[in-house]
């Protein structure tokens, strides 16, 4: 093959397409916002023709896919422009999809186009027409597609072995599955590496977040249900427990067969009419589900108090005969426990406690012998009719399951796939370590700078012989980044105490006052002189402040930028949102006409409530 001026090869750089995987849908936003007003600092000359954000969006959430189309480097230099750049701590995967054979840009060298023409099929050709890539139906179509990649390549023995990546990575293995007979898949040491797109789509997005709704809330249930079992059952050995000890002890004064009525009474839960023992199991289902709600809300009080409701249900039906409604006393005991203990802020603790301490103040022995009697053999009931709604309820989950599985399933089958079969060494090998903060920073926030400077020049290197003020530096994170990147001297300006390593930078001074007070005192114009300097290249400013009253607190030292010199500040603009264009408007009318109109730009490494401003000096008012 030959090489092109960049140094990769010709049939690499022209027919591929790259797309970018990143973790948040705003990162797209914002490399696109990059890409599209034409910066030649972060993106060289040809990158790419256009760059295409994926869908379907909502808010912050999406496929997070960014597609360069006919990128014009070959791997080398786009892994190296990844690193220069300073984006490959936000990009998680790289898929190189093959261009459509047919469809070749202007400048793409005909033997290329000719050697594609003489691959295309009928279908692809007419899918050309719309698409810059080929795309194949369903998992069988991308099956036979690839099948017929791998045979053009030598076939399984010659591919020397092939590692899968795929988005989504959710249906990685069940692609595995699927091309296991047309490849030889390798994880380790592998010749060739597959990449494969299922394109987003609205039906496949709905359709899997159903299926993780209904996961989760499967979840729920289940972690719901173990709760209350967990409860019950904790209060009924308390109960029991009590009782026996009562019994023990000869303090209630019961014949054995009373006592062994009473037990069976409370374990049948005699008192219940055929209807009114259905009405009941009702509203105990009601009441499940609203501490089920309480539950999901993370309101253990909430949960606690839904469950008391239910057994002050079961109990005024079931509890009557035990004698003079005690329960009910036990009911209201329990409710104001709840109460006082809200009121107070104590902790609920593991189990129902406030029932233990409601049965136990019943002076009566006799009397508090048969409400925890009456309410052991409630939670017992309870116990074996959740566990016969548990397994309904096990159904119908598994019902819910299948036909959403089947759902997915379905526009799977008519979602759409490209790929594309590249070298080994093509793949993007993400480090989980990977960080903004740069090995050695003091804080993240020198990586905003990093990035800015590399937006406004090319490089986060500074000429040799160039001088900065950092207004607001403290503790030194943008001091230090500039001192590290080659700045002659570096003059930080902050009442706030800088971090002593980077205070005792040999080309870094520290001036621990206001920059107004900086500037009327003479101690700036001194620090420079020491240096022999009379002006500045750079001025810059990441301060927690509103951004007027940042500029106002620039305004002394602008004089003393040098023409040419540049102006970088981060604006704090305390609202999240996109369209903060009118902060840059009101910056460029702040400075006046002595900056050239500045850039306000949405880096990477700003938050959702951050920009950053870039404007240069004029060399004359005027000019």
């Amino acid at each position: 093959m030959t090489m092109d001026e960049r140094g990769g090869s010709a049939a690499a750089s022209r027919g591929w397409h790259v797309l970018f995987q990143f973790p948040n849908q705003l990162h797209v936003y914002r490399l696109k916002q990059l890409f599209d007003s034409g910066n030649s600092h972060v993106f060289p000359e040809g990158f790419a023709n256009e760059a295409v954000e994926l869908g379907p969006i909502h808010g912050q959430l999406g496929p997070c896919l960014l597609m360069f189309t006919w990128v014009g480097l070959g791997p080398e230099q786009l892994l190296d422009w990844l690193k220069r750049s300073c984006y490959d701590w936000v990009v998680l995967r790289i898929y190189w999809i093959s261009a459509s054979p047919v469809r070749q840009p202007a400048s793409a060298p005909a033997s290329a186009t000719a050697d594609g023409a003489a691959q295309a099929s009928g279908a692809v050709q007419a899918q050309a027409a719309q698409l810059p890539y080929a795309t194949y139906t369903g998992p069988r179509a991308l099956l036979e597609a690839v099948r017929a990649a791998a045979q053009a390549a030598g076939g399984p023995e010659g591919l020397g072995g092939v590692k899968l990546q795929v988005y989504p990575r959710s249906v990685e293995a069940a692609t595995a599955v699927l091309l296991s007979d047309a490849l030889p898949l390798e994880l380790d040491g592998p010749s060739h590496v597959l990449f494969v797109i299922q394109w987003p789509s609205e039906p496949v997005a709905a359709a899997t977040a159903a299926v993780a709704a209904c996961e989760a809330d499967h979840v729920r249930l289940a972690k719901t249900h173990d709760k209350q079992q967990k409860a019950s059952q904790h209060m009924a050995e308390e109960l029991e427990g009590l009782a026996a000890a009562l019994r023990a002890a000869g303090q209630v004064p019961l014949s054995e067969a009373e006592m062994a009525a009473a037990e069976a009474a409370a374990a049948a839960g005699e008192g219940k009419e055929a209807a009114g023992g259905a009405a009941e199991a009702a509203e105990e289902e009601e009441a499940v589900e609203t501490q089920e709600a309480a539950c999901a809300q993370g309101g253990d009080e909430a949960a606690a108090a839904a469950e008391e409701a239910a057994c002050g249900q079961g109990e005024g039906e079931g509890g009557e005969a035990n004698g003079d409604g005690a329960q009910r006393k036990v009911a209201k005991k329990v409710h104001q426990n709840q109460r006082m203990k809200k009121q107070k802020k104590v902790p609920s603790g593991d189990g129902p406690v406030p029932v233990l301490e409601a049965v136990a103040a019943i002076a009566d022995p006799t009397e508090r012998w048969r409400v925890a009697t009456a309410r052991a053999g409630l939670e017992r009931r309870r116990q074996a009719e959740r566990e016969q709604r548990r397994a309904a309820v096990v159904e119908r989950c598994a019902a819910e399951r299948a036909a959403l599985d089947a759902a997915l399933a379905a526009a799977q089958e008519v979602a759409q796939y490209s790929y594309g079969l590249a070298p080994a060494d093509w793949q993007y090998q993400y480090g989980s370590d990977r960080d903004k903060k740069m090995p050695g920073q003091l804080c993240r926030a020198a990586s905003k700078l990093r990035e800015a400077l590399i937006c406004c020049t090319g490089s986060a290197e500074l000429r040799p012989g160039l001088a900065a003020v950092d207004v607001g530096a403290a503790p030194g994170g943008w001091t230090q980044m500039l001192a590290a990147a080659g700045a002659r001297l570096v003059v930080s300006i902050d009442p706030a105490q800088m971090d002593p390593g980077v205070a005792a930078l040999p080309n870094v001074t520290h001036l621990q006052c206001r920059c107004d007070e900086a500037v009327a005192s003479g101690r700036l114009a001194g620090a420079l002189e020491a240096a022999g300097l009379s002006e500045v290249d750079y001025v810059v400013c990441d301060v927690n402040a509103h951004p007027g009253q940042t500029v106002g607190w620039l305004e002394p030292v602008l004089p003393l930028l040098a023409p040419g010199g540049s102006l970088i500040l981060t604006l704090k603009t305390f609202g999240r949102g996109k369209d903060k264009e009118s902060y840059g408007a009101e910056l460029a009318e702040r400075l006046g006409p002595g900056f050239e109109p500045g850039r306000l730009v949405w880096l990477l490494s700003n938050t959702l409530c951050e920009r950053t401003y870039v404007a240069v000096k004029r060399a004359a008012v005027g000019v």
